[in-house]
């Protein structure tokens, strides 16, 4: 079982602006006609939910936790956000992913749900990282317990 705490999921976008001008004389310098024209980069898009079987070895991303008696309304926002962004998720049990409490440093709660997303590897999990406007509560890669199908 691996762990990637959420503060190593995010990606950093370094952007170089070049400037026309020299360091010796305060005249900008024209760009030469083989300068090639700058071109930004697409926005990052966020990769597909991974379909696992049960018992898949999976990397489950947690964005949100919280005891059963807090009740599914509790994700509400997660998953609308989620689904502004085209993922089709529901709240479901960490008990779901083996080992997923005590990797994410939570408190042993059987009764404990969240909303995470499937992804075949940490790179995926990366990938989404570097979209998610939200917060991330970890990524887990363990297997997968229950068939998420069903609930």
């Amino acid at each position: 079982m691996l762990y990637r705490p959420a503060c190593g999921l995010a990606a950093a976008l370094v952007v170089s602006v070049l400037t026309g001008c020299t360091g010796d004389s305060d005249t900008p310098t024209t760009p030469s006609s083989t300068t090639s024209p700058t071109t930004s980069a697409a926005p990052p898009t966020a990769p597909p939910e991974y379909s696992p079987s049960p018992g898949e070895t999976v990397v489950v991303t947690w964005l949100a936790v919280a005891p059963a008696a807090d009740g599914d309304e509790a994700f509400d926002l997660t998953v609308q956000q989620l689904a502004d962004i085209g993922y089709d998720v529901a709240p479901m049990d960490l008990s779901c992913q083996d080992a997923a409490l005590p990797s994410l440093g939570l408190p042993d709660d059987p009764t404990a749900r969240g909303v995470g997303l499937v992804f075949d590897d940490f790179g995926s999990s990366t990938e989404f990282a570097s979209v998610w406007q939200g917060d991330i509560v970890g990524s887990v890669q363990s297997p997968l317990l229950c068939d998420l199908a069903t609930g």
